[in-house]
This record gives C-alpha cells, structure tokens and sequence, in this order.
C-alpha cells in the first residue's frame, strides 16, 4: 500500500462484535454515530491554523476512543501529542523499520508486543529491561525511535485501541545502567506521550521481580505519575502470580512452568522474528504516521488566535 493510498483509504470498521459491544459501554462509541463524531473532529482540525495532522479515519478514531468520544477531551490530547512530536521530529519522525540501526536496535528484545488477546482483548506487551543495551552501542535516540514504532503498530489494531494493552514488565537484573539508558528530559518527553496525552488505553502494568535499585527509582518517579496509572500497577514476585493474571498460552514459554504441557505463545527468538514482519508488513503506514510533514503545532499562533479571540468579544460588547 502507497502512502497516498493510506491518505485515501476509507474507514471500515475491523473490531468483532464483543468490543464492539465493549467500546459502546466503556467509549459511549455508537457504531451508527461514530462518523459523524469524526466529521466533527475533523471539521474542528481544519478550521485551527495552528495545528495540522492527518485527518484520517485510523488516525483520528484512536484519540475519540480513548478520550470516549468527548470531543473537548479528543481535541487536548491531539494538542499535546502534536506538541511532543512536533518539537521532536529527530526522536519521532521518518520512521523507517528497514533502516540498519532501527532493526540493530529492535534486535535487543526488550519489548515485545505478544500474539493472541488475553481474555479480556487486550495485548500483552512484555519488557524485559535486562535486554537494555546499556554499553551505549545503542543510542538514546533509536530506542525512542524503535519504542515509537512499535507503539504505533499496536495502535493500528482496532481492538487493541478498545480493548487497551497489558504491560507485562520483567525487571530481572535491573540496575542504575537501565535507569540511566534515557535522559531526565526524554522520560519527561515519553511521560508528556504517555500519560494523557497518547491515544491508548493503558489498562494493566504488572511489575515482576523488582529489586531494591527498581524500588528506589521507582519511588523516585512516583510523584509523577498519575493516580490512575499506579492504581493499575501490579507488582508481582513469582512466575505463578503472572500466570493468575495472563493466561499461560499468551506466554513465551521461557516463561511457562517446567512442567506445563499446554499450548504456549513459542519462544522468545521466533516470537520476536514474527514481531519484525509485522513491522515490515506496515512499513508504509509507520513512514506515513512518522512523516514531520504531516503533522504541524505552534502554541505561538494558539496563544495569538486566543488573544484576538477574546478582544473581538470585548470590541463587540
């Protein structure tokens, strides 16, 4: 698919019918309105001279779901993910998954998007932070490249925008080196993303085998966090604990029991191979969503249009 066939491609809707019935009692998305509340998002879009994106339905529909169709809500979430990205074009622009380093860096496996839904039709995504090159052969930059890129593929997923994603976090043999692999001011940028600001539903963090060095960051960073994202977090210290929260057969089976007989999700190698074809598969549609082109945010010319704005009503009263 060409990314001019991406601009023009038409909204079909891809979701079965158990989120669909999900996405009306959780998003208040009512199949028979949801274009008409995209004709006005849309319609909103275009008449702001500060912002420019793409207007698409698969771009748009993520930030009307996860904001539940508040179109108040839809509107600053896409101000602040324009925000980030426009500033940071060198971090989140012109994506290319077949790019050398991009690939070097996906080969770490520190995350790894799992196949299958769990049983309540979210994604699992499992980061094993031991994985983190930390010898500094693999810049800052290309893990928050690769990160964006595997970020937006979950996001293409219609079920995975209603359903939301699990996360599940392996903290085996994490120490300062991991912690320090991002700058102070890029967790602050990843922070500004993903809280409030990114069109996904973040419904589960489960955190196993946290050591006393992950403790200590991890309350450093606390306060920062919103209330809603700790509330969701899960710490865990055994293998039988995760599986009373993700199915086994959704598991790697460097993570099953010795013992266990049962179907499992494969083996981290091969799982992290069909994970690279997928990212190959959507090359184009990462390329189109990473396009600096397509995307524009000046708070200058916001601020301007609010000014006049509000000076219009005092000249008309």
């Amino acid at each position: 698919m060409s990314l001019i066939d991406i601009d023009k491609e038409e909204y079909i809707c891809s979701l079965d019918e158990k989120s669909i019935e999900k996405a009306r009692k959780e998003l208040n998305e009512n199949p028979k309105d949801r274009l008409s509340s995209l004709t006005t998002f849309r319609k909103w879009i275009e008449e702001q001279k500060y912002l420019r994106c793409d207007t698409s339905a698969h771009f748009l529909l993520p930030f009307l779901r996860t904001a539940k169709f508040s179109q108040l809500k839809a509107r600053s979430m896409l101000e602040g993910y324009l925000t980030v990205l426009s500033k940071h074009p060198e971090r989140f622009g012109n994506i290319d998954v077949k790019d050398e380093r991009f690939m070097n860096t996906l080969n770490q496996g520190d995350i790894l998007p799992l196949p299958r839904y769990d049983k309540h039709g979210r994604k699992v995504v499992l980061h094993i932070v031991r994985n983190l090159n930390t010898k500094g052969e693999v810049s800052s930059v290309d893990l928050l490249r690769k990160w964006w890129a595997q970020a937006l593929l979950l996001r293409f997923d219609e079920r995975v925008q209603v359903n939301g994603i699990a996360i599940l976090l392996d903290c085996s043999g994490y120490n300062l080196k991991h912690f320090e692999v991002l700058s102070l001011e890029e967790r602050k940028q990843m922070q500004a993303l993903w809280q409030g600001n990114m069109p996904t539903r973040f419904k589960q963090f489960i955190m196993y085998n946290i050591g006393g060095m992950f403790k200590v960051i991890f309350q450093m960073v606390k306060p920062f966090i919103s209330k809603k994202f700790q509330q969701r977090t899960k710490v865990v210290n055994s293998l039988e604990e995760i599986y009373k929260e993700i199915p086994l057969e959704n598991l790697p089976e460097e993570y099953l029991p010795d013992d266990y007989v049962g179907k499992g999700a494969g083996k981290l190698a091969d799982l992290m191979e069909d994970h690279k074809l997928d990212l190959l598969k959507n090359r184009d549609r990462i390329l189109h969503a990473t396009d600096p082109s397509k995307y524009f945010y000046d708070i200058n010319m916001k601020d301007k249009s609010v000014i006049q704005q509000s000076y219009r009503k005092i000249s008309t009263e």
